[in-house]
């Protein structure tokens, strides 16, 4: 058995030899109980800088992905308004040997069309695509979707976005296409 006093501390520490190994015991002067040297608890603090840099890695890469996402469910209303402009139009062609230039005349109004996600603008509920017939004859049409976010067109659609605003058009073919890519750097 070896001991050793440590001053400043007021603590001594006794080496004690058990099966050929080497056991270290604190005894505190003050109270004058022995303590075993126990493993310590807790979290070093490298260990909690290796946790902050993985969350933060984790967060660079996946707050893009949401946004991205996000952007996508808001582009699938303008495609939900648009099938539900050709469907108008089809009808009102049905019945009149031509497409109608204007929404209203075929049967549209903006309550059909609004989601649970839309914007609320003065206690109503608004759509975040503004849709309008661009054009309408006796065997064609287009109609076009734009996105305004509370009224204002040219926005970007998601902060990935390189470019503002997001447009898209069907025709009397059912053809759906994007004309300003929205989603665009995302």
């Amino acid at each position: 058995m070896i001991a050793f006093f440590h001053v400043l501390s007021g603590t001594m520490h006794i080496a004690v030899s058990l099966n050929g190994g080497w056991e270290i015991n604190t005894i505190n002067r003050k109270d004058g109980l022995m303590y075993k040297n126990l493993p310590k608890k807790g979290f070093s603090l490298i260990e909690l800088m290796v946790v902050v840099a993985i969350i933060g890695i984790l967060s660079a890469v996946g707050v893009p992905k949401y946004q991205s996402f996000k952007a996508r469910a808001i582009q699938s209303e303008a495609k939900s308004t648009l099938s539900h402009v050709f469907v108008l139009q089809q009808s009102y062609f049905m019945d009149f040997d031509t497409y109608g230039a204007d929404l209203k005349v075929i049967g549209y109004s903006t309550a059909t069309t609004v989601t649970p996600s839309a914007s609320t603008v003065a206690g109503k509920v608004q759509p975040k695509y503004a849709t309008s017939i661009t054009s309408a004859s006796d065997s064609a049409f287009l109609s076009t979707a734009v996105y305004s976010a509370n009224g204002t067109t040219g926005k970007k659609l998601a902060s990935c976005s390189k470019v503002g605003g997001d447009t898209w058009t069907i025709n009397h073919e059912k053809l759906l296409t994007n004309t300003v890519l929205g989603l665009d750097g995302c």
